[in-house]
């Protein structure tokens, strides 16, 4: 998960909502205007350098619109701008990709799937990557510290976040980086994997590999000044 920092809602969505008026029914999301469903998507996108809210992969297949506090429960957030995120699309994007069960689900399909949704971890939240560590093989654990493990464990079984196929990815992800960094200048690695290229977007799983980096990789030799000697 990587920490999203909401801007302020697009006028015309903001105009839109205010003369629908308050939702009745968790159906009313449905008379959303194409056209302004697709304005969200490419702000939000942007908003999130790319990556899923939750589980930060690339959002290949554009996502849908997920509602941090669902709308079922929250008729009153249903057109809350600062509600709205774009999750990836769960066992739908691994599809052609990797063999995967249609049932396993992840991120907002999966958050979504059991009803009354459970509190998880926010996106929004300035903290919110403290709350999980990453093994190399791509596991998700909880953070170790008392006070945030128990919602971090939650959000990891509510979002189905260690699930094979975002193991597998986040494995993979992680090997090569890992090579990566032992054969690229320092700088150019890291603008690479840790920071936003010319459009805003990031490296897939850039969370995990800055954890990653922050915890041992930073003790790496530069390539570079080796070269230099």
């Amino acid at each position: 998960m990587k920490r999203i920092r909401k801007k302020a809602a697009p006028p015309a969505f903001v105009e839109w909502a205010r003369s629908f008026g308050r939702p009745n029914s968790v159906h009313d999301w449905k008379h959303l205007p194409g056209d302004l469903s697709n304005l969200l998507h490419l702000e939000m996108s942007s908003e999130q350098g790319g990556l899923c809210c939750y589980c930060s992969m690339v959002l290949r297949s554009g996502g849908h619109i997920e509602h941090f506090h669902a709308r079922h429960v929250y008729l009153d957030r249903m057109f809350d701008y600062g509600n709205l995120h774009l999750s990836c699309m769960g066992a739908l994007e691994h599809a052609g990709r990797e063999p995967v069960d249609p049932a396993v689900e992840h991120c907002g399909h999966a958050k979504d799937a059991g009803g009354m949704p459970a509190p998880v971890v926010d996106p929004q939240a300035a903290d919110c990557e403290s709350y999980f560590r990453y093994a190399g093989n791509g596991a998700i654990r909880a953070t170790k510290g008392e006070v945030k493990a128990g919602l971090a464990k939650q959000t990891i079984d509510a979002l189905g976040l260690d699930c094979e196929p975002l193991r597998r990815m986040r494995a993979a992800a992680i090997d090569q980086a890992l090579k990566d960094i032992q054969v690229l200048p320092r700088a150019e690695w890291q603008r690479r994997y840790l920071e936003p290229d010319a459009e805003g977007r990031f490296a897939e799983f850039q969370p995990v590999i800055r954890y990653q980096y922050n915890k041992d990789w930073y003790r790496f030799p530069d390539p570079a000044a080796s070269a230099g000697q």
